[in-house]
């Protein structure tokens, strides 16, 4: 394989994981949000100040796909507060 299909692959692979670890988070306090009639979910519980950090970077770091979603309708969007517990 040329060094050019084994760096499209490699690209590809990295884009599929962005994607599919977003998924799989966002989808997840999606349901968690749910049971609790929120409009806002986590995409890791903030069940302490490190956490609620973690939840922060993954906002920004999810940023691109989060705006993707919103223009296309989605209703549920990331906690920007942590006092939005989901008890």
């Amino acid at each position: 394989m040329s060094r050019r299909w084994t760096l499209i692959l490699f690209i590809g692979l990295l884009i599929g994981t962005y994607i599919g670890s977003y998924a799989l988070l966002s989808r997840t306090g999606i349901q968690k949000a749910a049971q609790h009639s929120s409009e806002f979910y986590f995409f890791v519980e903030p069940t302490t100040s490190e956490w609620t950090q973690v939840h922060y970077r993954l906002i920004e770091f999810y940023e691109p796909l989060i705006q993707l979603e919103q223009l296309m309708g989605v209703e549920h969007s990331p906690a920007a507060c942590a006092e939005l517990k989901l008890s």
